[in-house]
């Protein structure tokens, strides 16, 4: 399976087919973290931006992190579309700061956020660089008071890793970052597990192979039914299209092929459409 080739065919394809659609209404789907690095490294070849839901994602998602992208979101254009309120993101820096009870410095606190977010407001600027700035207007302080801050400190150092010079977010700006939920140019990389309850125009299910779903490992009723309920989930994530993937061989971890082809779930979907 040319994987850079798949990118390059099934993703503008889909987009063209409907004027309306952008990147982040197509989700690419996958059984695991290991696919999730495979799938990732050929879309970074192809030139396709992503975004990955699954325990390969370049940071977590922890409240300051939220906090963070609604602060994004309201400089790349939420002042002055009201989308995102800036009394709302102020309370929650406050909360980040419980151990502020004086007054003067809870004025402190709340002048120099606000000053940061009216001094940014753009989409453009890079999103290392935003951070960045942010870390030293608010963040450094809150980080060395707050006992209760350490774990997200390290969420958030991750994150500033992950955007800075050759990292996986390098061409992330504060318009990007913005919005968690779903980039209009960025295409969304999930886990079968994470897409339960998401819904995408378009879903492109990878590895649809028979000994990776169901996996050959698959000897109970239980396992079975579980992997063919994982197949009708990412089936049923999307909207409008849906695409399978399949090698037509899998490999152990001896580099040994087996030839099985399309999963069996694929095949019982085809002759189930060529019989109605």
């Amino acid at each position: 399976m040319n994987l850079n080739g798949k990118c390059k065919i099934i993703i503008p394809e889909s987009i063209k087919r409907d004027e309306k659609r952008d990147f982040g209404d197509i989700a690419v789907l996958y059984m695991d973290k290991n696919d999730g690095d495979i799938i990732a490294k050929h879309a970074r070849i192809a030139g396709i931006k992503f975004i990955r839901i699954d325990n390969g994602a370049p940071y977590r998602k922890t409240p300051l992190i939220h906090w963070l992208e609604d602060c994004a979101s309201w400089c790349s254009g939420g002042w002055i579309k009201a989308d995102t309120s800036l009394n709302s993101i102020i309370k929650m820096w406050m909360r980040f700061n419980r151990s502020c009870i004086n007054d003067r410095e809870k004025h402190v606190l709340k002048v120099n956020l606000v000053h940061f977010l009216f001094s940014h407001r753009s989409s453009s600027t890079p999103l290392f660089e935003w951070l960045s700035e942010m870390h030293s207007y608010c963040l450094d302080p809150t980080f060395s008071k707050e006992p209760l801050m350490r774990d997200e400190s390290n969420a958030f150092d991750k994150l500033l890793n992950a955007s800075g010079k050759g990292s996986i977010l390098e061409d992330f700006t504060v318009g990007s970052f913005a919005g968690q939920s779903g980039y209009k140019d960025h295409v969304n990389l999930i886990t079968l597990h994470s897409a339960k309850g998401l819904e995408f125009e378009t879903v492109i299910m990878m590895g649809m192979d028979q000994g990776r779903i169901p996996s050959w490992r698959a000897d109970t009723p239980e396992e079975i039914k579980e992997s063919r309920r994982l197949f009708y989930v990412g089936m049923t994530r999307a909207k409008k299209e849906v695409h399978f993937v399949y090698s037509g061989f899998t490999e152990n971890q001896y580099g040994r092929r087996f030839k099985r082809g399309p999963s069996d779930y694929v095949k019982e979907l085809l002759e189930l459409m060529e019989g109605s």
